[in-house]
């Protein structure tokens, strides 16, 4: 998951630690701008988080944008909180939808 991440070249993106890199949001909000360019709103996204609230919210735009029309994915009991918190469960599954939506787009 970590390679995949890495080998989408998007701009200021590089996992060392998969769980760790992605507590604040803005790892998966540069992924999934860079598979669907324009997906996120930017002025909503805040880029230099420094307390829990912040990345909390980043989090939770992560998920309702994998939600919304752009992506539709099935995220089942995934919300912000548990991204932001680690859960290494929920964290693999958001990830594998993105890398399932972004290898059936080049079939």
């Amino acid at each position: 998951f970590r390679m995949w991440i890495n080998s989408t070249n998007a701009k200021g993106v590089y996992i060392h630690n998969l769980f760790t890199d992605c507590r604040d949001g803005l790892v998966l909000l540069k992924v999934l701008d860079k598979i669907v360019p324009g997906s996120v709103p930017w002025r909503r996204v805040e880029k230099k988080p420094t307390n829990r609230f912040q990345k909390l919210g980043n989090c939770n735009l992560v998920v309702s944008i994998a939600k919304g029309p752009s992506f539709n994915f099935s995220l089942v009991s995934v919300g912000g909180d548990n991204l932001a918190g680690g859960n290494k469960k929920l964290i693999l599954a958001v990830v594998w939808q993105m890398m399932r939506f972004h290898l059936v787009g080049f079939l």
